[in-house]
């Protein structure tokens, strides 16, 4: 599931119009293939940094040079019976042959991260998100989210879902040399989003998300408002 630092370290890599070159490769274990009752579509803090710009689209994509850095990600899935319900736990590691630094300039960028999925009722469910970025030279270099999503089955809207999400993403100590020494600390945020069906292919998001210590600087607050379209063809 995502994680907030393929977007706040620019290893996403998407250029200005939202597109991306890469591959996924998932190994999932026996009994992963199913959803975990009631921990689907968690999104957790997704896009804490807003989208990464680069260079326009290209057919250029396809070449062999280009694919050879484009976004790769490994990942393990593995249910998890720790409740009565279930859960899911995922293990992932990412490299992007062409992640944009704080400074500009692109690099070779990795990171792993682990994301649980855990259902407590019928009708809530647990999820977090931990990070590491361990190569690049990214604005933050951990990452840390957890929240809970109530599922729309308990007001008569079984695709909907409320969520609740609290984050805190701790600023680079090469960040910090390179820009101003005060951006030393972390950027924490909470983050409320409801997810509307209002088709069985069209899902509206709307969010807001209140910051405090925006950019590691301490002291400073920030408020964003946001709408996620999301089409299913």
């Amino acid at each position: 599931m995502h994680n907030p630092l393929l977007d706040s370290g620019g290893d996403i890599g998407a250029d200005r119009y939202g597109f991306a070159p890469g591959a996924v490769l998932t190994w999932r274990a026996a009994g992963a293939a199913g959803e975990a009752d009631g921990a689907d579509g968690a999104d957790g803090a997704d896009g804490a940094e807003g989208a990464v710009q680069g260079r326009s689209a290209s057919l250029g994509w396809f070449s062999r040079t280009a694919l050879c850095r484009a976004l790769l990600i490994v990942q393990l899935e593995q249910p998890l019976s720790l409740l009565p319900l279930r859960g899911r736990l995922r293990a992932y590691a990412w490299q992007q042959g062409r992640g944009e630094g704080f400074d500009g300039v692109q690099r070779r960028h990795r990171g792993l991260g682990f994301s649980l999925d855990q259902a407590l009722t019928p009708h809530l469910a647990l999820f977090a998100r931990w990070g590491y970025q361990t190569q690049g030279r990214v604005r933050f270099d951990r990452a840390l989210v957890a929240g809970l999503e109530w599922q729309g089955g308990a007001w008569g809207r079984s695709a909907d879902g409320l969520g609740l999400a609290l984050a805190r993403l701790r600023t680079s100590a090469g960040f910090a040399v390179a820009s101003d020494p005060a951006a030393r600390g972390s950027e924490q945020l909470a983050e409320l989003y409801y997810r509307w069906q209002w088709l069985p292919q069209l899902e509206l998001s709307p969010d807001v998300q209140w910051l405090r210590g925006v950019g590691g600087q301490a002291g400073s607050r920030g408020r964003v408002m946001g709408l996620r379209l999301r089409v299913a063809l």
